[in-house]
């Protein structure tokens, strides 16, 4: 119903735009009119449905969905992480957030897509856990040595911790906290939280162990306490040679 003022067939140009009557102008959104072809035929929600951009005149250039759109679907991975619905990201895919590992030892519930909460068998709790059968929760299935050093898992396979120590859940640690968590001979470095060796002082000045800064300091002290005691002995002798 309007006139235009040049040929306007471009699958997403158009003379009846608001504000620009009887101008061909670029189109946002769906085609305008019936003669135009839609952009495609891809579901409302798809993240790849094409629509006009407002500024490419002869095609769909841009994408219908952004990351207001929900997409894909939660999900159990292989190793029983719980992998939830992802959201378009405006440039035709799925944005999947990464799986997330369960709480509390448990694996995700192929059936619901959601984490258990109980157990009634080993598989039903994450690798080297195991589920206790009389409270059906999931347990370290590990355990350590009395002195820490070693962890054995649920088949009976034991390992040296070396150089961390045994943690709390029965297995073997791989960070520290403190020296506290390293074995003998090697302490916690607080910048890389790793167990690493003490380093030997091997530098000596009488041929024997080296002295530390305090004990260094102390024996300095003592050579000078002994030259004033020489210079005393050797101020009374002169005077009993006078006397004489």
């Amino acid at each position: 119903g309007l006139c235009c003022d040049k040929g306007c067939d471009g699958q997403c140009e158009a003379c009846d735009v608001t504000g620009s009557e009887g101008t061909c102008t670029p189109v946002t959104g769906a085609p305008h009119g019936t003669l135009r072809a839609a952009c495609d035929t891809l579901d409302a929600t798809d993240c790849a449905k094409s629509t006009c951009d407002g500024a490419t005149r002869d095609k769909c250039g841009g994408f219908a969905n952004g990351t207001t759109t929900p997409c894909g679907k939660a999900s159990c991975t292989s190793d029983g992480r719980r992998q939830v619905a992802g959201s378009c990201d405006g440039h035709g895919s799925c944005a999947m957030p990464a799986p997330q590992a369960c709480d509390g030892y448990y694996v995700c519930d192929p059936s619901s897509a959601t984490c258990r909460t109980i157990c009634a068998a080993d598989a039903d709790c994450q690798t080297s856990f195991r589920c206790d059968t009389g409270s059906s929760k999931c347990v370290p299935g590990a355990t350590c040595s009395a002195d820490r050093s070693q962890s054995t898992d649920k088949t009976g396979a034991t390992v040296d911790c070396a150089p961390y120590l045994c943690g709390t859940d029965g297995t073997c640690m791989k960070a520290c906290a403190t020296s506290d968590d390293c074995v003998g001979g090697t302490s916690c470095d607080p910048a890389t939280k790793a167990c690493v060796g003490v380093a030997q002082d091997t530098t000596t000045s009488s041929g024997g162990c080296a002295l530390g800064e305090g004990r260094a300091r102390s024996g300095g002290f003592a050579g000078a306490s002994a030259i004033v005691a020489l210079s005393l002995v050797a101020r009374l002798a002169r005077r009993r040679r006078r006397a004489a």
